[in-house]
C-alpha cells in the first residue's frame, strides 16, 4: 500500500468517496474536490486515507508485529516459496511459480495471491500473514432474517432474559407457523452474536451492565485533575475485619471506613473509621482529616508525618448520591471551604473508579489480618472470624494510618506510569521544569474546632430559662439569655456531648456551652441513648438525674466485669503456667531416674530375696554365681 502525500492534485478517499487534494493549507485545512460531483470540501489529514488503504483492525495488529509463533513460522514458510519467482518476469515468472507449485506441492493459484498480496502490501512479510474474512454478509435470503430478527428482537433481547435454547426453539417454532424451513442452531446462534452484542446487554440485563460490560472504564476521564487536590473522591467501605472492645477483648462487629482520595497523585487526603454506620458527621469528621495536618495525630500513634504532607483547602469534592453526602451541614462546609460539591452520576460507579480501587487493594491487606472475615463465606471457609478477632479500633486505625504511609504512598502505582504517590504529590506541589507547582497549601490547623463544628449534625433548639434542654440534658451559657423564648441553631459532637455549640444568627458565630450541673461526666450520645431506653423499658422515670445515675451505674458494672474478666484470664494464664512447669518437671525427673535393677535369679535354686536366704546381699559374691538373670525395669 502507497502513502498518501498531502500534495495538489493527489487522488484519495475521504468517507468511502474520491477526492482529489486541490490546495494544503494545514493539517487541518485541505481543501478536496469530490471526483464524482465536483463539489469542493474543506478536510483535515485525519479524514483522509489513500485509495488502497483496505485494513481491517486485525490486519493493522499485524503489520504492527503483534503476531504468534505459529504465523511467523508461516510467513516465513511463504516468503521461501516466492524468492525464487520474485526476480522474475513474463514467462520466467510463470514457469517459475510452475516449479515452486512442483517443488513445495502447492497449487499456481495459491502462489500467485501470495504474490498478489506481498506486492500489494508494499513487500512488507506481514501481508503474508492470514487474513480472516471480517463483516461476512449472511447468506440467508431477506424473508428468512426478517424473521430472525423479530424473534429475536421480541424473545431473546428482552429483560425477561431467555435462554439460548429456548430462543432457538421460538424461532424454530415461528418458522413452522409460517411453512417456512428453520434454520439450524448453529446458523441461529451466529446471528445472535453478530448483532450489536451492547444493545443486547442493554436490553436484556440493564444500562449500568451495558457500561461495564462494553465501555472503557477510566476513573479520571469524566473529572480530570492537573494539580494535588484539584479533585478529591470520597467514599464509605465496610472492612472484612471483625474487631474487639478495648476493655474485655470481645468481638463487636466490623469497622466502616470513610476514605478520600486524591485523584491527580493517588495519595490519601485523609479518613475516618468508626462502628457507626455512614453519617453526615462521619463525612465532616473525614473532611476534617482531609483539611488539617496530620502532624499530630500520626505522632499519637508513634508515626511519621514525612509520607503524609497532606492538607489545605479541596476544589472539588466528588461524591455519590447517598443520603450522608446531601445533607446541609455538608453543603456548608463545603461552602465555608470554598470546595465545590460534585455529585457522581447515578448508577455510574466507574466515576469513582479511582477510590474503589484503592478499597480492593486495602482489602488485600485487611486479609491479612487476625479476624479477617475475607470477602465471601466461600473464600472465608472454615476460619472463625469471631473467635480470632484481636485488634481493636484504635489499633485498626493506626494499621491503616502505618500502611498508608510505610507502604501505599511509597510504592509504586500502575495509574501514575510506575511513579509513587508521593514524588506525584511533591512535583504537583512544588512544580518542575516543564510546569508550574500549585503551590504549599495553607495551613488550616488554627481552625480545626470550626471545621469540627461545621462539620456535627444541626437540630433547632428551644431556648428556655434553664437553658438548652436536649435529650433531657441542660446546657447554659451566659449568652443565652438574649434568646430567651427562641428557637437557634445547634450541633454537638455524639462521641462528648458534654458541650454543644449554639449560632448567634446575627453574626453567624458559634458559641460554646456546657453541662448546667458539671459535677456530670462526659458522655457519648450511644451511651445516653443506651440508658435512656434501658429506664423505659424497666418503667422509671426519663429526666436528667436517672439518666447519669444509670450511665454511673452502667461504668460501674462494666468496670467490674472488666476487671472480673481481667482476673479470669490471670488465673486461667498461672494455671497454665503451673501446668507447663508440672509436665516439664516431671519430664526432666524421668529422664535423670537410673533404671532399677530386679535380681530374680538365686543361688543354688534359691530366691536372692527369699526369705530363707539369710545371706545378706552386700556379702554375695556375684562373681562365683554360675547363672544371674537381671530385668531393667522402664520406669
Amino acid at each position: 500500500m502507497s502513502p498518501l502525500r498531502y500534495e495538489p492534485g493527489e487522488v484519495a478517499k475521504a468517507k468511502r468517496r474520491r477526492v482529489e487534494i486541490l490546495s494544503v493549507e494545514g493539517l487541518e485545512r485541505i481543501l478536496c474536490r469530490y471526483v464524482n460531483d465536483g463539489k469542493t470540501r474543506y478536510f483535515s489529514a485525519q479524514e483522509l486515507d489513500s485509495l488502497d488503504s483496505k485494513k481491517t483492525e486485525k490486519e493493522a495488529t499485524q503489520d504492527s508485529g503483534l503476531l504468534d509463533e505459529k504465523e511467523r513460522a508461516r510467513i516465513t514458510r511463504r516468503i521461501e516459496v516466492l524468492r525464487p519467482i520474485l526476480p522474475c518476469q513474463g514467462k520466467e515468472r510463470a514457469q517459475a511459480v510452475s516449479r515452486q507449485a512442483k517443488l513445495c506441492a502447492l497449487s499456481r493459484s495459491t502462489i500467485y495471491a501470495w504474490l498478489k498480496a506481498y506486492e500489494r502490501g508494499d513487500k512488507k512479510a506481514s501481508s503474508l500473514a492470514t487474513r480472516k474474512r471480517q463483516n461476512r454478509k449472511s447468506r440467508l435470503n431477506r424473508p428468512v432474517l426478517k424473521i430472525l430478527d423479530e424473534v429475536i428482537t421480541a424473545h431473546f433481547e428482552t429483560p425477561q432474559k431467555p435462554t439460548m435454547a429456548r430462543t432457538i426453539e421460538e424461532v424454530r417454532c415461528q418458522f413452522r407457523a409460517k411453512g417456512k424451513k428453520p434454520p439450524s442452531a448453529t446458523t441461529i446462534r451466529t446471528h445472535i452474536k453478530l448483532r450489536d452484542q451492547r444493545q443486547q446487554t442493554l436490553k436484556r440485563h440493564g444500562a449500568a451492565q451495558a457500561r461495564a460490560q462494553h465501555d472503557l472504564i477510566d476513573g479520571t476521564s469524566h473529572h480530570p485533575a492537573s494539580a494535588p487536590l484539584d479533585v478529591v473522591q470520597m467514599d464509605h467501605s465496610l472492612m472484612d475485619v471483625m474487631l474487639v472492645d478495648s476493655s474485655r477483648r470481645y468481638s463487636i462487629g466490623r469497622p466502616w471506613l470513610t476514605l478520600a482520595i486524591d485523584v491527580h497523585s493517588r495519595m490519601v487526603v485523609g479518613f475516618y473509621v468508626s462502628f457507626e454506620n455512614p453519617s453526615q458527621f462521619l463525612v465532616g469528621l473525614c473532611l476534617a482529616n482531609c483539611m488539617l495536618s496530620k502532624d499530630l495525630w500520626l505522632e499519637s500513634m508513634g508515626l511519621s508525618a514525612k509520607n503524609w504532607p497532606v492538607w489545605g483547602r479541596i476544589r472539588h469534592l466528588l461524591v455519590d448520591n447517598a443520603k450522608e453526602f446531601r445533607s446541609e451541614g455538608l453543603e456548608n462546609l463545603c461552602l465555608e471551604y470554598e470546595t465545590d460539591l460534585t455529585f457522581r452520576g447515578v448508577g455510574r460507579p466507574e466515576h469513582g473508579g479511582i477510590v474503589e480501587r484503592f478499597f480492593k487493594t486495602l482489602e488485600g491487606h485487611v486479609h491479612e489480618l487476625p479476624g479477617s472475615t475475607f470477602s465471601n463465606p466461600v473464600e472465608r471457609g472454615e476460619y472463625e472470624s469471631e473467635k480470632r478477632a484481636a485488634l481493636t479500633l484504635d489499633e485498626f486505625e493506626r494499621f491503616l494510618a502505618d500502611w498508608i504511609v510505610s507502604r501505599y504512598h511509597i510504592t509504586p502505582h500502575e495509574g501514575l506510569d510506575g511513579c509513587k504517590p508521593i514524588d506525584v504529590w511533591n512535583e504537583g506541589i512544588d512544580g518542575t521544569k516543564e510546569k508550574v507547582g500549585r503551590g504549599i497549601p495553607t495551613k488550616l490547623d488554627s481552625e480545626r474546632e470550626a471545621i469540627l463544628v461545621h462539620a456535627m449534625p444541626t437540630d433547632l433548639r428551644s431556648v428556655t430559662r434553664k437553658g438548652i434542654t436536649w435529650d433531657y440534658v441542660h446546657y447554659t451559657h451566659p449568652g443565652l439569655n438574649r434568646f430567651l423564648g427562641k428557637k437557634i441553631r445547634v450541633k454537638r459532637d455524639p462521641r462528648n456531648i458534654k458541650f454543644i455549640w449554639f449560632q448567634d444568627e446575627t453574626t453567624k458565630q458559634w458559641f460554646r456551652a456546657g453541662y448546667r450541673t458539671l459535677s456530670f461526666p462526659a458522655v457519648t450520645l450511644w451511651e445516653l441513648r443506651a440508658t435512656q431506653k434501658a429506664l423505659r423499658e424497666k418503667g422509671a422515670k426519663v429526666d436528667e438525674r436517672a439518666i447519669f445515675d444509670g450511665i454511673a451505674r452502667r461504668r460501674q458494672l462494666l468496670e467490674q466485669a472488666s476487671a472480673q474478666r481481667q482476673k479470669a484470664n490471670r488465673r486461667h494464664k498461672k494455671a497454665l503456667r503451673t501446668e507447663e512447669m508440672k509436665q516439664k518437671f516431671s519430664r526432666d525427673s524421668n529422664a535423670q531416674k537410673p533404671p532399677k535393677i530386679q535380681k530374680l535369679a538365686v543361688i543354688e535354686g534359691g530366691r536372692k530375696d527369699d526369705p530363707d536366704n539369710t545371706e545378706q546381699e552386700e556379702e554375695e559374691d556375684f562373681t562365683k554365681t554360675p547363672i544371674r538373670i537381671l530385668k531393667i525395669s522402664k520406669d
